[in-house]
């Protein structure tokens, strides 16, 4: 069985990331977020699986810093 594979095009993750389109454009040139898959001269889009696994290292860290000890005193 194979998985079908889901994108986004560049509008779609703009919604999804706290950055602007120049900021994504450079990110994806410099490796620090992931490169889309070209389609075609004008066709690009990112797969969704790969911007969750570059994100998740940031909630996981925001989660981390939440319940740390000095945190939790402090609720």
């Amino acid at each position: 069985m194979t998985t079908q594979r889901k994108y986004l095009r560049e509008e779609q993750v703009l919604v999804r990331v706290p950055f602007s389109r120049s900021t994504l454009r450079r990110r994806v040139a410099d490796g620090t977020f992931p490169a889309p898959v070209e389609f075609g001269e004008r066709v690009k889009a990112w797969l969704i699986d790969e911007i969750d696994a570059w994100d998740r290292p940031a909630v996981v860290e925001r989660d981390a810093r939440r319940h740390t000890p000095d945190n939790a005193k402090a609720a």
